[in-house]
């Protein structure tokens, strides 16, 4: 935590800096939550670098690029497809 020195006064912060300290105090870029959600970014962009956004559903890839990257679909696994 930080000394009183370094801490900040309450009408000298920013917005975003309250929401910061007001949400997520403890969160930092060595997190395991940021870790997952890079991973989750970078697996989005390659499922859209290999097939286009699907339009069917908001932000849904395309199942085809997802069957690459090795989707478990149980009626294909059922009827081996």
């Amino acid at each position: 935590m930080a000394s009183i020195r370094e801490r900040k006064a309450a009408r000298n912060e920013s917005f975003c800096t309250a929401l910061r300290l007001a949400l997520c105090p403890s969160l930092t870029v060595r997190s395991f939550t940021v870790l997952i959600v890079v991973i989750d970014i970078v697996m989005f962009i390659a499922e859209l670098s290999l097939h286009p956004m699907s339009t069917t559903e908001f932000l849904a890839p395309n199942s085809l690029s997802m069957d690459v990257l090795g989707e478990k679909d149980p009626r294909k696994m059922k009827n081996n497809l």
